[in-house]
């Protein structure tokens, strides 16, 4: 079977597919961030029911997204096609699974076709998007299966990830510390790194916190 769930495939997807988007259209940046914010409002409805395992797996899932979403890519790549890809992209994914015989994956896959093929058709008709989570599958353990909560991610990339957040939670603090004694104004930069910390720490927190 491929490897690959195609929520985490869409990073690389991206990054050899990204063509300039115009003003009027929305981007996949902006489509992973509604992602993010309906996974995070399951997050809190199971959590105020006391589903806290529930909770704990549509918080990954926000990650996760928040993680798409914020790679550069996704600003240059319009919502619409990132849809119709993912629904193939699945479809292919569930015959794969299939024929290997991994019913779970297959079940996860399949759902997640139907979700982006209701995606595309919110956005082909111009509708205010409403995300219609497979809950069942999405909260369904499959164990080891990329770009799920159930991935486990290589200790040593973890690693690497959480000393590149220090390093750059500590340039930032230095940058600032500097700011305040000696008054000089670092401007420009200081906000750079900011954002790459801020994406370092997504992709951590995609990639290793939920593990």
């Amino acid at each position: 079977m491929r490897k690959g769930f195609i929520h985490l495939s869409l990073a690389a997807w991206l990054l050899v597919s990204a063509t300039p988007v115009l003003a009027q259209t929305r981007s996949a940046a902006w489509l992973m961030q509604r992602l993010a914010d309906q996974a995070q409002h399951n997050a809190a409805t199971a959590e105020g029911a006391h589903h806290a395992q529930d909770a704990q797996v549509w918080r990954a899932w926000a990650d996760r997204y928040r993680a798409l979403a914020a790679l550069p890519a996704a600003q240059q790549t319009d919502a619409l096609t990132v849809a119709r890809s993912n629904i193939a992209g699945n479809r292919q994914l569930a015959q794969q699974a299939r024929q290997a015989g991994a019913a779970d994956a297959a079940d996860l896959y399949q759902a997640s076709a139907v979700l982006w093929d209701d995606i595309a058709a919110q956005l082909e008709h111009g509708d205010a998007l409403t995300i219609h989570f497979p809950e069942r599958q999405m909260l369904h353990p499959v164990q080891g299966l990329p770009g799920t909560p159930w991935e486990r991610a290589d200790a040593s990339d973890c690693q690497l990830l959480a000393r590149r957040v220090r390093s750059c939670e500590a340039q930032v603090s230095t940058l600032l510390d500097r700011s305040l004694t000696t008054g000089e104004d670092d401007g420009d930069f200081l906000v750079v790194r900011r954002a790459q910390c801020d994406r370092a720490q997504e992709l951590y927190l995609a990639r290793c916190a939920s593990h």
